[in-house]
């Protein structure tokens, strides 16, 4: 015959506790880590809108003083990569992925093949 023993509430308590403390730890040092991470962020997104308003501002003192979009970029003073010029799109990527997705016959051979094909016998 097998003696059950009472379990030990005072040792699983203190078991509980420990892991949960352990997870508290963690979670705090988590958050702590990510606020950091997050008002570093802000504080550079903050200094890279100075430093463009003040680029911005000396390129049009720039061009007020008679300089052109040309000689700027002769002298790699303005950032080509950065123009509020609207990005050119590659035009037909809608009938290119059509093209791709039906069969490569052209359709003058896909005509000659049904051509071709003789009707079913009549019963």
């Amino acid at each position: 015959m097998m003696l059950m023993t009472a379990p030990d509430f005072a040792n699983i308590e203190a078991k509980i506790r420990a892991e949960a403390d352990n997870k508290m730890a963690a979670a705090r040092d988590l958050a702590a880590a990510r606020r950091t991470l997050l008002d570093a962020r802000a504080e550079f997104a903050t200094t890279d809108a100075a430093n463009l308003k003040a680029v911005a501002d000396a390129e049009a003192a720039a061009r007020a003083a008679g300089f052109d979009d040309k000689t700027l970029a002769e002298w790699n003073l303005t950032d080509t990569k950065n123009s509020s010029r609207p990005r050119r799109t590659t035009r037909g990527r809608a009938s290119d992925k059509r093209a791709r997705t039906t069969s490569r016959v052209p359709a003058a051979a896909q005509q000659a093949a049904v051509d071709d094909v003789p009707p079913p016998p009549q019963q």
